[in-house]
């Protein structure tokens, strides 16, 4: 791939053996000096395909990729925002899985919806403070990629 073409991550977690997050990777892989951008929030691919509304986020750390990915992938059904926090729609994106399994477990186990709200409750409290604790913004969590995410990923 020539050096100049950005590249936008979908991808979700913390590798496994560092515990580091995609854009902790992707630089030492592909060179620090390409451009990345990655792309998170609640979306469900089989309501995408039926174009129902969706509304997403891709975090740069240039404002100016995030931008142009945006409009190139935005459309009347799928709204693209854009965000310089790129650590914490990675936290968000990752640690929304592990609350959205106690969820599930949650459900299993029936223990109805004051225990589920109230342990995704936590769970996004203890995400935002993972994010900010490496850097990320706090206002972050409050959006499409953190508590959105986390909401769709639970109870959808």
């Amino acid at each position: 791939m020539p050096p100049n073409v950005p590249i936008l991550c979908t991808s979700k977690g913390l590798e496994v053996r560092e515990l580091k997050l995609m854009c902790e990777l992707l630089p030492d892989l592909v060179g620090k000096k390409r451009t990345v951008a990655y792309l998170s929030g609640p979306s469900f691919a089989k309501e995408m395909m039926q174009q129902l509304p969706t509304a997403v986020v891709i975090a740069s750390k240039d404002p100016k990729l995030a931008q142009k990915l945006a409009g190139m992938l935005s459309n009347p059904y799928f709204r693209v925002f854009t965000s310089k926090d790129v650590v914490g729609l990675e936290v968000a994106g990752a640690v929304k899985n592990v609350i959205a399994i106690a969820a599930g477990i949650c459900e299993g186990l029936q223990l109805g919806m004051n225990a589920m709200a109230a342990l995704v409750t936590r769970g996004c409290s203890e995400m935002r403070r993972v994010a900010v604790e490496k850097g990320g913004s706090a206002v972050t969590l409050s959006g499409l990629s953190g508590v959105g995410d986390a909401f769709l990923t639970c109870f959808g």
